[in-house]
C-alpha cells in the first residue's frame, strides 16, 4: 500500500524536471537567437538621396542579404535582419527617380567585420582541443583536426562540441566533421616522422 502512495509522488517530480529542463532549453535557443538578430542590427548603411520619390526607391545588394529601411529627409538608412558572412564585402545599390522624373542613383559598400568571438576561428585560427585542433571553414561549417592518435570520434564530437558552445554556437545548427591527421589515424598509417628502429646484426 505504501508503495503505491509513493509513485504518484515520483511521476509529479519527474514531471517538474522535464518541464524545467524544457524551459531552459527554450531559454537558451531564445537567447542565442536573440543575440544573433542583435548582432546583425548593429550594421547600419546609411546614403544619402536628395530629391528622393519614395515611391520610386529600388533597393539591391551584393551579396543579397535581408534588410529592413527607412527614408528621413534625404537620408536612406538601412539594417540587416539577417547575418552576414564575416570578412565579406557588400555593396548597396539605391535607384530612385527624383521630382523631375529623372533617374538618379547612389551606392555604398561596407566590409562586414563579426564582432563575436568566432572571429578568431573564422580569420583562420583555431581553438585547440584535447588531442585536436577546431577549425571554421565558414560561420555554418567545421572541422576538428585530430592530431593524436587513440582518440575515439565520440570523444573528439563531444569535446569539440562543447568549444561550440562556448563560442555561443548550437552545434546542432551547424554542419561538422572530424578529420583524422595520417599520425592520428588508427589503420596501420605510421607516423612519416616517427624514427624507424634499426637491426643489429
Amino acid at each position: 500500500m505504501m508503495y503505491k502512495l509513493r509513485q504518484p509522488k515520483v511521476l509529479i517530480v519527474g514531471f517538474i524536471i522535464v518541464f524545467v529542463l524544457l524551459g531552459l532549453s527554450v531559454l537558451a535557443k531564445y537567447t542565442q537567437n536573440n543575440g544573433a538578430e542583435k548582432q546583425a542590427k548593429q550594421i547600419s548603411v546609411n546614403l544619402r538621396v536628395p530629391k528622393v520619390n519614395a515611391e520610386t526607391l529600388e533597393i539591391s545588394t551584393i551579396p543579397s542579404f535581408d534588410f529592413v529601411f527607412t527614408l528621413e529627409g534625404e537620408v536612406l538608412s538601412m539594417k540587416p535582419i539577417n547575418l552576414l558572412n564575416h570578412g565579406k564585402e557588400y555593396v548597396v545599390n539605391v535607384e530612385y527617380k527624383d521630382e523631375n522624373n529623372q533617374t538618379l542613383s547612389a551606392s555604398s559598400g561596407f566590409l562586414y567585420e563579426d564582432p563575436s568571438p568566432i572571429t578568431k576561428l573564422l580569420d583562420g585560427g583555431n581553438a585547440p582541443g584535447d588531442g585536436f585542433d577546431l577549425y571554421a571553414n565558414n560561420r555554418h561549417s567545421f572541422y576538428s583536426l585530430v592530431i593524436t592518435p587513440g582518440l575515439s570520434e565520440d570523444k573528439v564530437l563531444k569535446d569539440s562540441y562543447d568549444i561550440l558552445r562556448s563560442y555561443n554556437i548550437d552545434p546542432k545548427t551547424v554542419e561538422f566533421e572530424v578529420i583524422y591527421s595520417r599520425s592520428a589515424r588508427e589503420d596501420g598509417i605510421k607516423d612519416p616522422f616517427e624514427p624507424v628502429p634499426s637491426s643489429v646484426n
